[in-house]
């Protein structure tokens, strides 16, 4: 089975939606109808099948200084954060974000 059959495996685990009505335009919340602990299990389940690590640090930094995800103000405070430049003087060589409608 190829990574993209088994991620929508993966997806259909989860998704209200069957297998073989899924396409690739499709939301997680609006048109597969996870919920917030589905998507939770989901990425975990994701980390364990590829090996992969999701790294969540907007939603932390968004928590740590109590601004809302993605607000103006949460992105200057992303912007002048060095946390990025640490990550790459400590080895990274890539951060994956998954970008959730």
């Amino acid at each position: 089975m190829n990574q993209e059959m088994e991620f929508k495996n993966i997806v259909a685990q989860y998704s209200k939606v069957a297998l073989e009505e899924m396409n690739n335009e499709m939301r997680f919340r609006e048109d597969l109808g996870f919920s917030s602990l589905d998507f939770m299990s989901f990425l975990g389940e994701l980390e364990d099948t590829f090996d992969i690590e999701l790294w969540q640090y907007p939603y932390t930094s968004a928590e740590y200084y109590n601004v809302e995800p993605f607000s103006d103000e949460h992105l200057e405070i992303m912007k002048s954060s060095n946390s990025w430049r640490s990550l790459k003087s400590a080895g990274r060589t890539s951060v994956i974000f998954f970008g959730i409608t």
